[in-house]
C-alpha cells in the first residue's frame, strides 16, 4: 500500500481540527483506512476530540522520540476515532514541548513513509506556528495535497501576510495549496477575502459544529445534510479519491 498525505494547514482558529475529522469522515465511508495525526503540543488535541476514551500512555509523542521507529510502536499508540477505518496520532492532555525528547526531520519523513504502507489516507492536522513544529513544516513539504484554511478576519489577513513569507521557498509549493474559506458566518463580507486568496472552496460557520466540539461529539454526522459545509466536505473526498484513480489509470496504461 502506498497512501497518500494530506496536510490542514491554515491560520489560527480557522477550524482545521474541525475540517481533518470532518473529511476523514468522508474519506472512511469509502471502507478506506485514515489515519488522523494531530500535531498541536502547545494544545494536545486527543483529549479534547475524544474526551470519553481512555488514552492511557498512547501518545504522538511516543513515536516520533522512539529510539528505534517500527508499525509495532505506532500501533500501540494509534487511538481509534470511532470508526473503523479511522486510528488517529496525537498528543495527550498534560503533554508539553518537554514532555520528550526531541526529533529530527527524518524522523518524520521514516514515520510518513511508515504511515503510508499502514493507511490509504494520512490527514496531518497541522499547526499554525509552522515555523517552531518541524512536524508541521516537514508536513508542508512532504504532503500530495495541502489545504489551506482562511478565516475571513483582519487577524488571519495579517497572519498570512507575515507566514507566508516563510513559506516562499520552492520545497512549499504555497501556489498549489488548495484555498479554503474557513469559519464564515453568512452576514460577513467575503468577497475581497476571497479575491485576495483565490478561494477555491467554502466551509461555513455552523453552530451544530460549535456544539460538537463543546460535548465531544466530532465523530458524528452533521444532521444538516445539505449544508455548504457537507457538500464542500464530499465535494473534497470525491476530488481526492478521483485524483487517486487517475494517477491508477495512468499508471496501469503505461504498463
Amino acid at each position: 500500500m502506498k497512501g497518500k498525505t494530506i496536510a490542514i494547514w491554515g491560520s489560527p482558529h480557522s477550524g482545521k481540527t474541525v475540517f481533518s475529522i470532518k473529511l476523514a469522515k468522508k474519506l472512511a465511508e469509502e471502507k478506506k483506512d485514515v489515519i488522523l495525526v494531530f500535531s498541536d503540543l502547545i494544545c494536545p488535541s486527543l483529549n479534547t476530540v475524544l474526551p470519553n476514551e481512555k488514552i492511557k500512555e498512547k501518545s504522538l509523542g511516543n513515536v516520533l522520540s522512539a529510539p528505534i521507529l517500527s508499525e509495532e510502536i505506532i500501533l500501540k499508540n494509534l487511538v481509534n476515532g470511532r470508526n473503523k477505518f479511522i486510528n488517529i496520532l496525537g498528543y495527550k492532555q498534560r503533554e508539553n514541548i518537554s514532555t520528550y525528547a526531541q526529533y529530527n526531520t527524518e524522523r518524520v519523513l521514516e514515520l510518513f513513509k511508515m504511515l503510508e504502507n499502514m493507511s490509504y489516507y494520512i490527514i496531518v492536522d497541522c499547526t499554525s506556528y509552522f515555523f517552531t513544529d518541524l512536524l508541521t513544516s516537514t508536513t508542508l513539504e512532504y504532503a500530495n495535497t495541502i489545504f489551506r484554511l482562511v478565516e475571513p478576519s483582519l487577524k488571519a489577513i495579517s497572519y498570512f501576510d507575515s507566514n507566508l513569507q516563510l513559506l516562499m521557498l520552492q520545497k512549499f509549493k504555497i501556489n498549489e495549496h488548495i484555498n479554503v474559506l474557513s469559519n464564515f458566518k453568512e452576514d460577513e463580507s467575503v468577497s475581497e477575502v476571497k479575491e485576495i486568496y483565490r478561494i477555491k472552496y467554502e466551509l461555513p460557520y455552523l453552530e451544530e459544529i460549535r456544539e460538537q466540539t463543546l460535548s465531544g461529539d466530532l465523530f458524528q454526522e452533521l444532521s444538516k445534510k445539505k449544508s455548504i459545509y457537507n457538500r464542500t466536505i464530499s465535494e473534497l473526498a470525491y476530488t481526492l479519491n478521483n485524483r487517486d484513480y487517475i494517477k491508477k489509470k495512468k499508471i496501469w496504461r503505461n504498463k
